[in-house]
């Protein structure tokens, strides 16, 4: 189990998390696709905090992506934009998840 925290006295649970992609490349520099994820928390949350039970939580989660990538000045630069939807989710929080990122290799 994780560490548990010394104000509240709840421990969290181990959790399990798988992400996956698949992208389709349209070109060179421009990419499709869908993603998502898969987490369930295998241990129970415990400690003396954990007064409304061990929450043992799950949920999924899949959307659409979109991929670009151009070399500048001899250096590929990335933005990734990503939405992905949730579902069968159990104790915690449910919602889209919104993502943009970009990256740089040196």
């Amino acid at each position: 189990m994780g560490d548990k925290n010394k104000d509240t006295q709840y421990q969290s649970g181990d959790e399990f998390h798988v992400d996956f992609v698949f992208n389709q490349f349209l070109s060179d520099s421009w990419a499709i696709g869908v993603g998502g994820f898969c987490l369930r928390q295998l241990s129970g949350d415990g400690g003396a905090g954990a007064v409304l039970g061990d929450f043992k939580s799950e949920a999924m989660g899949i959307g659409p992506n979109l991929y670009y990538i151009r070399e500048i000045r001899g250096h590929n630069v990335a933005v990734i934009l990503k939405w992905i939807n949730e579902f069968n989710v159990e104790n915690r929080l449910k919602g889209d998840h919104i993502f943009a990122s970009f990256a740089l290799s040196f």
